[in-house]
């Protein structure tokens, strides 16, 4: 059985490295939003019900992408499915600003979405097996602050970088980090992985 909240962690290094990707990887996506708003105002606008459909399509994908990521992970092995989904995610992201259409954005959009979700039940199932059971609640609780907390941050970055950059430039920037992220995982976890390969 687990036990409850402790500040003592035996696993503190795979927490620390699990939790500052996590904190990176969602400030890097979430910026996303300072960009999308400021497309609607550019000639192309649309309606506020365009983004919430778009926003919809994007859920669905999500959870469609996260129901089939065991496969991918059995065919190409977790680490290349975590990089390949990340990596092909930041390549879409690069695309959004470039779209000459909200329709075209749309696109990119739930397709980076797609490939970017893939990869969280592969990096949580590699997470819970770098713990001991009872550190799991611990753990968990540290890595759920930083996912939670990459909102607040997410919101300050972009804001600047609509206001001191540029309209483009919180997509150009969050594709960017999510690229060196993508070679981050392998370079960092290859502890972990190795360790869940023999389990």
């Amino acid at each position: 059985m687990s036990e409850g909240f402790s500040f003592k962690l035996k696993s503190w290094r795979p927490v620390l490295k699990f939790s500052a990707l996590t904190l990176s990887l969602n400030v890097a996506g979430a910026i996303l939003f300072s960009f999308i708003p400021s497309y609607d105002k550019q000639p192309s606008e649309i309606a506020s019900a365009g983004s919430g459909t778009l926003l919809l399509i994007s859920n669905l994908t999500q959870a469609a992408s996260k129901g089939v990521a065991a496969g991918i992970a059995k065919k190409l092995g977790n680490m290349k499915s975590i990089v390949a989904g990340i990596a092909l995610s930041a390549i879409f992201f690069f695309l959004m600003p470039l779209s000459p259409s909200f329709g075209i954005l749309s696109l990119f959009y739930v397709l980076r979405s797609g490939t970017r979700f893939m990869s969280d039940p592969i990096i949580t199932s590699l997470f819970l097996k770098s713990l001991s059971e009872d550190e799991m609640s611990t753990a968990n609780s540290i890595r759920m602050i930083a996912m939670n907390g990459s909102g607040a941050v997410s919101a300050m970055i972009g804001g600047f970088l609509l206001e001191n950059v540029g309209l483009d430039s919180p997509a150009y920037i969050g594709a960017a980090l999510t690229l060196v992220l993508a070679g981050l995982y392998p370079v960092l976890l290859s502890k972990e992985i190795k360790e869940a390969s023999e389990a």
